[in-house]
Formats: C-alpha cells, sequence, structure tokens
C-alpha cells in the first residue's frame, strides 16, 4: 500500500447529467426544521422526479422509483457478525442543522455504530457515515464491512483508483443492462487508510468492500462512502476523481467529521473521546456501568505527567477517562482539545450529589468523568484536534499543544540525511501502519520514509502551560502535527517523483540531465520534463517525454537526478528507486519562453487591433504556457492582466493541444512522436534519417 496521510435533479440523472458532489452539497433537504425530528424505520426519502430512497429497520438502503439501480446498498458486517444488541425497531431523527437520517447506535460486539444517512434533495446520491465508538477502556480493533446488490444484471464493472497511486482502490463502477452505472465510493484519494475492495467477478451484482479500524480506549473512528448512478462508467470515474473531501464532510458535526479515516482531513489519529456530558449534571460512569449525577467539588486536578506535575483548572476540564486495567492512568481532557495524561495527585473524585450528599469514588471504581456543558463552551469544536496548533500525540494517549519547533528535524531516509524546516512539515507519522518506518508529511504533499535519528525531541509547550520546556522521547510518539493546513488543490497540480520504495515526492527535476539515445547524448534541462519513465520494470532504459510532447527513449548518464520539492528542499534521488516522474506544468524552451514575454508585452499596446492579435496569439500557443502566464501577470497592467484571465480560463476549458516552438499543433488524435520534433533539430547537429520518424496524423508540423 502507498503512504497516504488521509448529479443534478432527477431528470439530469436519467439523462446523464451529474453535477459535482460540492455544488450538491450546499442544498441539502429542504424543509428541515429548527430541531431535530424523530422518524420511524422504514423512512422513505422525499420522491424526486419519480426516485425515492427507503431506509430499512436495519439501516440498509434501498432505491425505489423509475429504473432503481441499487437493490440493497450498505449492508453492514462487523467483523463478520449483524447487530449484536439495541433496541429491535431501531428509530433516528433528522437533524436539525445538516438534513440527515441519523440512526440511534446499535451495538456490534465490542463497539457501536451509529449510521447517519443524507439525501440531497436532487437525489444525486447519497452519502452513509457510520460512526464506530469504542465504550470500553481498552483500545480495540475491528473490521467492519459492507456488501451492496445491484438490479437488471451487470454487463460491465471496473474501479477507481488514486490516480498517483493506483494500488489504492477508491470505488467501483458496474453499467446495468439498463444503460445505468451504479457507483459506489469507498475511499478519497490522499487518506492515510483505504477500504479493502473486492472486485466484481463476471457479470456478479454484488459490491463488497471492508475496512480494518483500530479504535482507542473511549475513542470513535467514522467511515464514510457515497452511492449514486451515471449515465456511463466514464462519467462514474470522472465524478469519484473530482469529489473534495472538504466540500463532502462540511456540514458534518465536527466531531463525525473528525472521525472519518478513509477520506483526508480526518483525525485519523483519535476523534474526540466519548464523555458521559449532561447539560444539567457531570457524571461519573463507574465501571461496573452505573452512573451518578452531581456536581464535582474539584476546584482543580492535580496530575503527575512525564514531564512533571501540573494543575489543570477545573472549569478548563471537560472529562477523563481512567484506562488502563491493573495499573490504570488518567487521562484529563480539556476545552481545547488537549489531553494530558499521568496519575491523579488523589486517590478518589469528590461529588455532590443532587441528594446533597458529598461522596468520594475511588478512582479504582472509576471508568469516565464527564463535566456538565458550560453556557460558554463553542457549538462547534475546531475541525482539527487542537484548534490549528502544532501538537503531539503520544503513545498512552495524551494530546499536547505545542510551539512550532525552531531547530530542523534530521531524517535518515534512503537519500541520505535530511534537515527539514520544522515549518515545511505537515506531520510526522511515527507509528505508521504503512511503512516499517517513521513517515514525514511535508506541507507540500511529499511522503517521505525515513527514521527521525534524535532519540528525543526538545519542544515548548503552549495553553494552559505555555514557555515550558519538555524533552519527548520520540519512541513515546504516536504522531508529531506541525502545519495543520494544506493546499490540496496546489498539491494535485504539482509534479511528482513516485518511488519504488512508496515515497512520493512532490517536486520538479533540476539541473540539466544527459541522456544517451541510439543516436546522440541529449543536454536536457530537467525543469522542461513532462514525464519519465522506465521501459520495463527494472530495466536502466527510461523514456523522456519533454513540455511538447517530444518523447524520446535512452538512458540517464548520472546514476541519480536532483529533485527541488515544492516545500524547499532538494533531493538527490537515486535513479534505480524512481518508478515514474509527472510534471502536469513543464516549463517551455527558452525561445518560447521568451516568445510569450514578447507577446505578453503586446497585451498592453495602446492599438487595441495588437492587443487582439496578441491575445489570440496566445491562446493558439495552447495550455502549456499557463504557467508562464501566472508568473507574469502580476506585472502586467490591469487590461493585460483581464486579458491573461481570459487566456486562463479557456485553456482550462479545452483538451490540452501539443504546443511547439513555431504555434500549436491542432488537437486530436496523434501516434506518439518516438523522435524529437523542430526545437530538438536545433540540439542535434548530424542528419537524421527522416523517413524514421512519425508525426502527427492531423498534419501538425
Amino acid at each position: 500500500m502507498r503512504m497516504n496521510s488521509r448529479c443534478g435533479t432527477n431528470a439530469g440523472a436519467m439523462s446523464g447529467r451529474v453535477w459535482p458532489v460540492a455544488a450538491v452539497l450546499l442544498g441539502l433537504c429542504a424543509g428541515v426544521a429548527s430541531a431535530d425530528q424523530p422518524v420511524t424505520l422504514p423512512y422513505t426519502s422525499a420522491d424526486i422526479g419519480g426516485i425515492r430512497w427507503m431506509v430499512d429497520q436495519g439501516g440498509n438502503i434501498q432505491m425505489q422509483g423509475n429504473l432503481p439501480v441499487w437493490a440493497q446498498a450498505a449492508m453492514l458486517t462487523v467483523d463478520g457478525n449483524q447487530r449484536t444488541g439495541g433496541p429491535d425497531q431501531p428509530v433516528g431523527q433528522i437533524d436539525a442543522k445538516t438534513g440527515e437520517l441519523v440512526i440511534d447506535a446499535v451495538k456490534y460486539g465490542q463497539c457501536t455504530a451509529q449510521r447517519r444517512i443524507l439525501f440531497p434533495k436532487d437525489n444525486s446520491f447519497v452519502r452513509v457515515v457510520d460512526m464506530f465508538k469504542n465504550p470500553t477502556n481498552q483500545a480495540i480493533t475491528i473490521t467492519p464491512a459492507l456488501r451492496s446488490t445491484v438490479n437488471y444484471g451487470v454487463r460491465s464493472s471496473s474501479t477507481v483508483t488514486d490516480p498517483r497511486h493506483p494500488e489504492n482502490t477508491l470505488a467501483v463502477t458496474a453499467m446495468t443492462q439498463v444503460n445505468r452505472v451504479a457507483v459506489e465510493v469507498f475511499g478519497g484519494a490522499g487518506a492515510r487508510v483505504f477500504p479493502s475492495v473486492a472486485s466484481m467477478n463476471g457479470n456478479q451484482n454484488v459490491i463488497q468492500a471492508s475496512i480494518k479500524l483500530t479504535i482507542p480506549a473511549g475513542g470513535a473512528r467514522a467511515w464514510m462512502h457515497l452511492l449514486e448512478t451515471t449515465a456511463s462508467e466514464d462519467q462514474g470515474h470522472q465524478d469519484v476523481l473530482n469529489y473534495k473531501a472538504a466540500a463532502m464532510t462540511k456540514d458534518l458535526p465536527p466531531a463525525v467529521r473528525r472521525a472519518i479515516v478513509n477520506f483526508p482531513g480526518g483525525a485519523n489519529y483519535g476523534a474526540d473521546y466519548d464523555l458521559p456530558r449532561e447539560p444539567s449534571f457531570d457524571v461519573i460512569e463507574l465501571r461496573t456501568g452505573g452512573k451518578m449525577r452531581g456536581t464535582l467539588k474539584e476546584t482543580a486536578f492535580k496530575l503527575a505527567t512525564f514531564f512533571g506535575s501540573v494543575d489543570l483548572p477545573a472549569n478548563q476540564v471537560i472529562g477523563l477517562l481512567n484506562v488502563g486495567e491493573f495499573k490504570p492512568r488518567q487521562l484529563v481532557v480539556m476545552q481545547d482539545g488537549q489531553v494530558f495524561g499521568g496519575t491523579l495527585g488523589k486517590t478518589a473524585i469528590d461529588m455532590e450529589l443532587s441528594s446533597g450528599q458529598t461522596v468520594s469514588v475511588p478512582l479504582s471504581q472509576l471508568a469516565r468523568i464527564g463535566c456538565r456543558t458550560r453556557a460558554d463552551e463553542p457549538d462547534d469544536q475546531p475541525d482539527d484536534q487542537t484548534g490549528n496548533k502544532p501538537f503531539i500525540l503520544m503513545r498512552q494517549g495524551d494530546r499536547i499543544n505545542i510551539e512550532m519547533p525552531t531547530a530542523a528535524i534530521e531524517v535518515m531516509t534512503r537519500y541520505g540525511m535530511l534537515k527539514v524546516d520544522p515549518a515545511a512539515v505537515k506531520c510526522v507519522d511515527f507509528q505508521s501502519d504503512q511503512t516499517e518506518f517513521h513517515l514525514v508529511e511535508l506541507t507540500d504533499g511529499s511522503r517521505i520514509g525515513g527514521l527521525v535519528t534524535s532519540p528525543d525531541l526538545e519542544l515548548t509547550l503552549s495553553g494552559g502551560i505555555a514557555g515550558k520546556a519538555v524533552k519527548v522521547p520520540t519512541n513515546a510518539l504516536v504522531n508529531l502535527s506541525l502545519v495543520t493546513k494544506s493546499d490540496d488543490d496546489a498539491q494535485s497540480q504539482s509534479a511528482s517523483l513516485n518511488m519504488l520504495n512508496q515515497d512520493q515526492l512532490m517536486g520538479t527535476l533540476s539541473g540539466q540531465l544527459k541522456l544517451d539515445t541510439a543516436f546522440d547524448t541529449l543536454a536536457v534541462d530537467g525543469g522542461q520534463i513532462r514525464k519519465i519513465s522506465h521501459a520495463s520494470e527494472g530495466s536502466p532504459d527510461v523514456t523522456v517525454t519533454m513540455w511538447d510532447d517530444s518523447e524520446v527513449g535512452g538512458q540517464l548518464e548520472s546514476p541519480s537526478i536532483a529533485c527541488k520539492l515544492k516545500s524547499g528542499l532538494t533531493i538527490d534521488v537515486p535513479l534505480a528507486m524512481l518508478q515514474d516522474y509527472t510534471n502536469s506544468s513543464p516549463k517551455p524552451s527558452d525561445t518560447m519562453v521568451q516568445k510569450v514575454k514578447d507577446t505578453v508585452a503586446k497585451l498592453g499596446s495602446d492599438d487595441f487591433k495588437i492587443r487582439d492579435a496578441a491575445q489570440e496569439t496566445l491562446l493558439g500557443m495552447g495550455p502549456i504556457i499557463a504557467g508562464e502566464l501566472q508568473e507574469l501577470r502580476p506585472t502586467q497592467p490591469p487590461e493585460a492582466q483581464q486579458r491573461i484571465d481570459t487566456i486562463l480560463r479557456a485553456f482550462a476549458a479545452q483538451k490540452k493541444p501539443v504546443a511547439v516552438d513555431g504555434g500549436v499543433a491542432p488537437a486530436g488524435d496523434r501516434t506518439r512522436v518516438i523522435l524529437p520534433l523542430q526545437r530538438q533539430f536545433e540540439l542535434m547537429p548530424q542528419q537524421l534519417d527522416l523517413d524514421d520518424m512519425q508525426y502527427p496524423l492531423d498534419g501538425a508540423n
């Protein structure tokens, strides 16, 4: 597995028109009242264009009405078993904020599962979020599985994979005999946890997937997936790749959003702890299962931690967990999302019951404490665990805010020792389930396996105990999170190197490469390379595709190539470890760059005819010059900027043609250009046999 962090009205759907999820999420379920509305199961969504969705008493989903492609979907089991507890007839409610149908939690073995189902008002898709909670005092590992069946028989099926990591399956599409495609999405590109998706054999009509989840004591994990129908498998593939996790989950409660593990942006390392909080009372939950309600008498919780003794004000504490069987340890959960672990100075907790009697509850009898909700608490906690602040997560459950480190983080990798600026680090996963080493994820999207060499990290705590310097053993850490925000759109457009050891480097090649071909040695500017791939697995031969789609094969003279990451690091990459390199926006040749600059200068001419002609010339050069236009835009006069914006929008809307120094080759079907074209003739002094060259079929020069 790769190391990954992280449709319209019904009439439109029946005709094949499918709107992006990001758009339809803005119109969630019309008619939602200001308070949650109780509903009984089975529940049927509104009839829109002849399509309805029905949820039965088991939480399974059926499509009804015109051409119901889905027979029964999202049938859930955990560890191969149906639910083992809960009401005989589960009930639900319509969430007043999100419009979701929320089905009461039922028991599956050691965990409970709550299902949230969203039916957007255009019936374009269905979103299902299964929230699994661990009510025990020990971490548990479960394997939920989903099973769906389609109607009418399946003519063909295919899977949608992560474009950067094709070994990770995101979705399944199945074309039925009625020319409608069932699409079920199980994960998102860039997530750290991917489900296992079974292939549909032949024309069978069953879609199945499972996911392995480890849930900490008192914690939660969520698995989100989507159902939709499209007119073609290609449309289904495109929809899946266009999904944006942030748009799909923006309406969810933060605690649920943070718990999602199979799309980027979820907590992945420990969503909010499940605490028994109530609006009117503090609650003590006993290990025997009983509950006591009243008012805690503690004014502060004195806790002995790994970095010394701290006093945690009771008015900032929202709960406490007593973890461990033989030698219990207390986790004190703060209102700002921090969790401090250690041993309380007291052996009992005092509570005044509603009767007025004060009792002392021994810690040995206590499971959890939930402090009453406070009027000054925000309705929603921050999207990340600690409110966009750097933090550490420790193996024993501590989650502590820190100041941004100032010293470089030294990581031994296959590329040598890297000294990484902490400001360029999104997180370091010290306990990755996807590599035997530490996994360093940079803000530019790079993921590098290696070993943090220092046995301790010197950190400064922030928050209520700001300024305290501590040494944290690296072997006690699960995760070091430094920069919680990253530009997902920028990452999706970046150049990248995929390595055989599962690393991914987001950056461009730099310097000049020398390529020995059958006819000469070519000097190639690394920034002008669009793609490098090996001719065959294990072969030293490579195929290099240039910025203008010229393609040539040979062997690189140097055993390594330099890659400059967007985060600022320059890494010397062994060629033998390279799986492939792609750059969607390579730098054009110097000749082309100068031509673009000269033409852009004419956009500011006093003569509108010259301005119009310059705009048409730039449009004719094709999307390959988009990067240069973006760089030149800030220094241009207002009208020239407007014209550049118009050109860039036109490039975004059209298929990418092949640009050459003399203009642009019209878009169309092309044969592969085996030898370089006009630009590379200038590099080759010897006479080539033109009869051996293959040219575009559509007449491009």
